[in-house]
């Protein structure tokens, strides 16, 4: 056993000696203006800024951008020695030259303003010092001078104040500050001083600690660090210590550093978290309260010059200016040491790490020289020991132990030849190896030597190596061109796995691990790839270059603590993550030095690092140091060309290329390209970018590494392009970039342009309409006019064959009057006299319908002709209008019948019912022959009345059914009969003005015939009444009227007609009605005679019995006609009667006339009742109605009544009533309705 604690720590103190950190070199070579590097800012873009001897340069992490002064141009440098830069409020920067004063530049336009210049301190005789200065919020410079002075001078009134600071001669200012407070604090050697605005002087605090002992301090050549962190505590430094200063508790504390420094620590940076970072003796530190100070990175310049500049930027790369060195950036992401071989991987590693030698450990004389491939190491790890194989020894290093042990040597075989160990893994705590002649080991602790498990297995095939899965008791081993071999250890069975696309995609494998986190899982390394092979279901995946891998061969693997594998490659080091399959690539950009890396050149150290060699070199590296990049870095425009040149923008009046939002461009300029960078800037190779051009190309164009957008031929339109990258890990930036750009269109695509061929098109369109217009117009005009005078000559000789039918028509009747009339002469006998006489009236008939028909067809065309409604029963009319053609009828042979319900009662006009149904029975008579029948139907329907034409005559063509209906159209078979072409037509008017519809269907064929239907609507008629009520005016209170009917659809009929001008109560029968009467006291009663309860005559007598209601006038409603039955009524007191059926007219006009009445005896018994009784009864011959006496007696009798209670000064209407033998409402009724006065105005009379 080999002690080693004392070597190993030892090691650990030297090793930085010679590992190198991830540090990347910008020079002039690179386009750096000027290799010294006086200051570094980053504005809010993300723009990195560096202060050079040569001018103020931008860089975005691919190109520099430089401003120079120019001479006699306002807008520059003031000088090209830029001192110093301090960054300003609203991305601007403060510029400090050696000599030529101080300037503010706006980085976003690009505008300079000079705020103090050479003229302006050579006239008061200053030298701002170097970093001794700030700008504050409030818009004053403080400055410190080369002669220890202070002064203030404001910015807007260009006003220098000198700062009395009331201090030794000896006491040096060192630096300015301005807190978040906006205090003024300056620090010296011995005090704290604090600007007190109100008093315009500075207050002192003392410092209880000696400091700057450093020459260059003393004399005033450096200025001292001075800041403010992140908790409001004020900060300052020298060689030896940080010292702090709470403003608010007025407490110092101070803080050793580490290291002793040469000189006395001056730059300092705070990252975007607020942790700050410093330099010191060529290393960066990170200082923190908690955790104190901490080394991030050891940065040795070339020709050992301090530095002048440093930065910590947006992403955390640590970045260094130095003094004619150009610029150092440090990742302290990526903490990767590499280091070039003394000897080989194996020897460098051992005596490095395990402080042993090759000798010591697997006793191999370092004289045999550099190891051979075929010896290179073999280990495996369990959570303890690291076990190491070489040659045929196998060692282990104890982690808890701290020691390092060798087992015994590997038993020989006679007759075999010497076989170094190929493969290594673990049995439980014991190693299990196989050699290059397929010779398996297994180490028995308890024997303590390795004994063969398995001897001389298919010793052609060439091993790579080894992994045993303890749970299935399987050895898998891999080879270089072979496959897999499963070794049942238990059985000594062995299973071969070949190429197969379905299970191992490849046969020539080189490195084996088993997954950390997945025990089904083997990961196998070969020449094509990575393989993910399952245990289980004997399928494997292979990863290569199509999944991100920059090389194919992977030498080398080893899991991590997380459960990512690190691979050693031809290309790089690669970290993959087994569960997303995300791969990250290490080469020379993060750090490397080395990136072609060899099969077995692995090796997991005892403090827990990896380490991976190639040919020349390896690396040593802690898997948890390599931190992924989480930011998210802008992106930038920073070139716009036009037609390939590039574009000036003060030409076109823009701000600087990034700060356009949006860019219009010509038709004839419109190949657009567009340079861009992710202002991420520590490995810009990394950074993959995509772009679109929304509106031309929706979808994302991965652009790789390309940093450039190129559209050629852009039609007019409106355009977004967008344009985002990744940061050095892959990962897309949540920041895109847009930039609208419009193409103008050529000036035949403007606006105007386009509204010019619309306005011409429409014009064009409108011309061309119109002149087809004019044509059509032209052309229709001659059609119409031809078609006029085609229609003039059919009328012409329509109306001359009318006429001739007329003459016809008037003269066959006229010659059958005339000819008997002059027969009449000489006949004497008195049957040949009616027979002549009844032919004479037969014609004379004729010739009045013929006549009538002529005048209706005139009243129609001036529409004057009106129906004139009555309602009753249709059945009736409709029988006579039929029997009047019965003769006619037969003397033809014709069977005319009518078939209709016993009674149907109906609202129609008498006359136009005549007209129409006596034009198609005279109709249908003039087509049918002897034999022929023709039957009129009636039917009552609910809402209407149907009335059907039907005969078996000869019918009616079917090309002529169209024009039946047409005026003056005569049938082709009407040549031979009489007809003037008017029925028909009259007919069809006739039924349309009652809201009707006529329809004809009719055959030629047989049998033949003709059927006409018409049906006439009831709810049209009486709406059409209703109407018309409606519109009456009413200027008088509204009488009311009882309706006693016992047909509920008549009692609706007439309520419906009456109820525009008055209200309406109805009742069923007399007996209904008459407590209706007593209780409503109607001012007039229609009631109808016979009713099933209480008719008519019964109701009237009860009526004119009761004094209360015997002075309302009622109307009577009956079928019967005769004079006895109008008598019956009258003798019952009826005031008047109307027989059915009756028009609604007649009835309205009755019952006006009886309300009229009425209220002309209103004014006759009111004059009454202002004289003397007697002059009642002389004045009954003066009265306006004899007839009734009613009044008069009543009046009479009220009289008697108040006569015989004149002494009674308590009589009332009570006491009238009781004497009347009435109910008091039923008096104040009854005097109202008869003299339109209350009765109580009666007993005051």
């Amino acid at each position: 056993m080999i002690k080693f604690l004392l070597s190993i720590s030892l090691y650990l103190f030297g090793l930085q000696l010679f590992f190198s950190q991830n540090i990347r070199h910008l020079s002039v070579d690179d386009g750096l203006p000027q290799s010294f590097v006086s200051a570094l800012e980053q504005d809010e873009e993300g723009f990195v800024w560096i202060g050079t001897r040569n001018g103020l340069s931008r860089y975005d992490g691919q190109n520099f951008k430089t401003f120079q002064h120019h001479f006699n141009t306002n807008n520059s440098l003031a000088s090209n020695t830029i001192d110093y830069l301090r960054k300003g409020r609203q991305n601007g920067l403060w510029i400090k030259y050696e000599t030529a004063g101080i300037d503010y530049f706006d980085t976003s336009s690009g505008k300079i303003t000079h705020i103090i210049n050479t003229a302006f301190l050579e006239k008061n005789n200053i030298d701002i010092h170097r970093k001794s200065w700030l700008v504050t919020q409030d818009g004053y410079l403080w400055f410190k001078t080369i002669k220890n002075e202070l002064f203030s001078f404001d910015i807007q009134k260009k006003i220098l104040s000198r700062r009395n600071l009331n201090f030794n001669s000896d006491e040096i200012i060192y630096n300015i500050l301005e807190d978040k407070n906006k205090n003024i604090w300056v620090l010296t050697q011995k005090n704290l001083k604090i600007f007190d605005k109100k008093k315009n002087s500075f207050t002192d605090i003392h410092i209880p600690y000696k400091m700057f002992a450093d020459k260059l301090y003393q004399n005033n050549i450096e200025a001292v660090l001075f800041h403010q962190l992140k908790n409001g505590e004020l900060m300052w430094a020298d060689k030896d210590r940080f010292y702090f200063f709470d403003p608010v508790k007025k407490t110092f504390r101070n803080e050793k550093l580490p290291f002793s420094s040469i000189y006395t620590i001056k730059l300092l940076s705070t990252d975007i978290h607020g942790k700050e970072y410093f330099v010191a003796d060529n290393a960066i530190y990170r200082y923190d309260k908690a955790l104190g100070f901490r080394k991030i990175a050891a940065v040795s310049l070339e020709q050992n010059r301090p530095p002048q500049a440093f930065l910590v930027d947006n992403s955390g790369l640590l970045w260094i200016g130095g003094d004619a060195e150009g610029i150092y950036t440090v990742d302290p992401k990526l903490n990767f040491r590499s280091f070039s071989f003394e000897k080989d991987f194996a020897t460098d590693l051992l005596k490095n790490y395990y402080g042993v030698s090759l000798n010591d450990f697997f006793n191999w004389p370092e004289l045999n020289g550099i190891l051979p491939a075929s010896y290179f190491l073999r280990s495996a790890t369990t959570p303890n020991k690291n076990w190491i194989a070489l040659n045929r020894i196998v060692s282990y290093y104890d982690h808890l132990q701290k020691e390092i042990l060798r087992l015994p040597e590997l038993p020989k075989i006679k007759g075999e030849p010497f076989a170094p160990i190929k493969g290594i893994s673990l049995y439980a705590e014991s190693p299990i190896v196989i050699d290059e002649l397929n010779n398996i080991y297994l180490f028995q602790q308890s024997r303590w030597k390795f004994l063969f498990s398995l001897k001389n297995f298919n010793a052609n095939i060439k091993t790579a190596n080894i992994y045993f899965d303890f749970k299935t008791k399987i050895l898998w081993v891999i080879t270089e061109s072979h496959g897999i071999l499963k070794v049942n250890l238990e059985t000594q069975k062995i299973y071969h796995l070949k190429n197969n696309t379905k299970s191992l995609p490849v046969n020539h494998l080189i490195s084996l691990v088993p997954d950390p986190k997945n025990d089904d899982i083997l990961w196998i390394g070969s020449n094509d790839g990575l393989i993910r092979y399952s245990k289980k279901n004997n399928k494997g995946k292979i990863f290569s270059g199509k999944d991100g891998f920059p090389d194919n061969v992977i030498y080398s693997i080893l899991p991590d603590k997380s459960g990512n594998l690190w691979m050693g490659t031809n290309k790089g080091l690669l970290k993959f993550d087994p569960t997303t399959y995300k791969v990250r690539t290490f080469t020379r950009s993060h750090g490397l030095e080395n990136i072609e890396f060899n099969r077995f050149h692995q090796l997991m150290l005892p403090n827990g690092k990896m380490a991976f060699g190639g040919a020349k070199s390896g690396v040593v590296f802690s898997p948890e140091d390599i931190k992924n990049d989480h930011f998210s870095p802008p992106t930038v425009i920073t070139q716009i060309a036009l037609n390939n040149e590039n574009i000036d923008l003060t030409d076109r009046n823009l701000n600087p290329v990034n700060k356009i939002k949006e860019l219009s461009v010509d038709y004839f300029e419109n190949t657009v390209s567009i340079n861009f960078a992710a202002l991420q800037y520590d490995d810009s190779k990394q950074i993959q970018y995509r772009y679109r051009l929304k509106g031309y190309q929706d979808e994302w164009i991965f652009a790789g590494n390309n940093a450039e957008a190129v559209f050629t031929k852009l039609p007019p339109g409106n355009y977004i392009f967008q344009v985002n990258a990744t940061n050095t890990t892959g990962n897309w930036s949540n920041l895109i970039k847009s930039l609208t750009i419009k193409v103008t269109p050529p000036w035949w695509k403007t606006w105007w342009a386009i509204t010019l061929y619309v306005i011409l098109l429409i014009g064009g369109i409108f011309w061309l309409i119109k002149f087809k217009i004019n044509q059509e117009i032209i052309k229709n005009s001659i059609k119409l006019k031809q078609k006029e005078a085609h229609e003039l000559r059919r009328l012409d000789k329509i109306k001359t064959k009318f006429f001739a039918n007329i003459a016809h028509e008037f003269r066959t009747p006229l010659s059958l009057i005339v000819g008997p009339a002059e027969q009449l002469k000489s006949v004497e006998s008195q049957s040949e006299k009616e027979i002549l006489f009844g032919t004479i009236k037969k014609n004379t008939n004729s010739l009045i319908q013929l006549t009538d028909q002529l005048i209706d067809v005139a009243k129609l065309e001036a529409g004057v002709l009106k129906p004139h409604f009555v309602w009753g029963d249709v059945v009736p009319v409709i029988s006579n209008i039929v029997n009047a053609f019965l003769e006619t009828a037969s003397e033809k042979g014709i069977a005319l019948s009518l078939e209709s319900p016993d009674k149907a009662e109906f609202l129609f006009s008498i006359n136009t019912l005549d007209r129409i149904l006596y034009n198609l029975i005279s109709n249908s008579i003039k087509f049918c022959e002897n034999s022929d029948t023709i039957t009129v139907k009636v039917d009552k329907e609910i809402n209407g009345l149907s009335i059907q034409v039907i005969d078996s005559g000869a019918g009616i063509p079917e090309d002529e059914q169209t024009e039946i209906f047409e005026r003056y159209f005569k049938g082709s078979n009407q040549n031979q009969l009489q007809g003037n072409g008017l029925g028909l037509s009259l007919v069809k008017e006739l039924v349309d003005l009652h809201h009707g519809t006529i329809n004809m269907t009719s055959s030629t064929q047989n049998p033949s015939g003709t059927t006409f239907s018409v049906w006439l609507p009831f709810e049209a008629q009486k709406d059409q009444l209703a109407e018309k009520a409606e519109h009456q005016e009413n200027s008088k209170e509204k009488a009311t009227i009882l309706i006693v009917e016992d047909h509920e659809e008549l009692a609706q009929f007439i309520a419906g007609n009456l109820a525009g001008s008055y209200h309406v109560l109805t009742a069923e029968n007399g007996k209904k009605a008459l407590e209706v009467t007593l209780e409503k006291m109607p001012n007039l009663i229609v009631s109808d005679v016979a009713m099933s309860e209480m008719d008519g005559f019964e109701f009237c007598k009860a009526l004119k019995s009761d004094v209360t209601i015997n002075h309302i006038p009622i109307i009577m409603l009956t079928a019967k006609a005769d004079a006895e039955s109008r008598l019956e009524g009258l003798s019952y007191g009826a005031n008047d009667y109307v027989v059915k059926p009756f028009s609604v007219e007649e009835l309205k006009l009755r019952i006006e006339n009886l309300l009229n009445l009425q209220n002309r005896q209103y004014e006759y018994f009111q004059k009454q009742l202002l004289q003397p009784q007697i002059n009642i009864a002389e004045s009954e011959t003066k009265q306006p109605d004899s007839t009734n006496n009613l009044h008069k007696e009543f009046l009479n009798r009220i009289y008697e009544i108040i006569a015989e209670n004149l002494d009674n000064s308590n009589f009332s209407v009570d006491e009238l009533a009781s004497e009347l033998s009435m109910s008091r409402t039923s008096l104040h009724r009854k005097v109202k309705m008869m003299f339109n006065i209350p009765t109580g105005e009666i007993i005051k009379i």
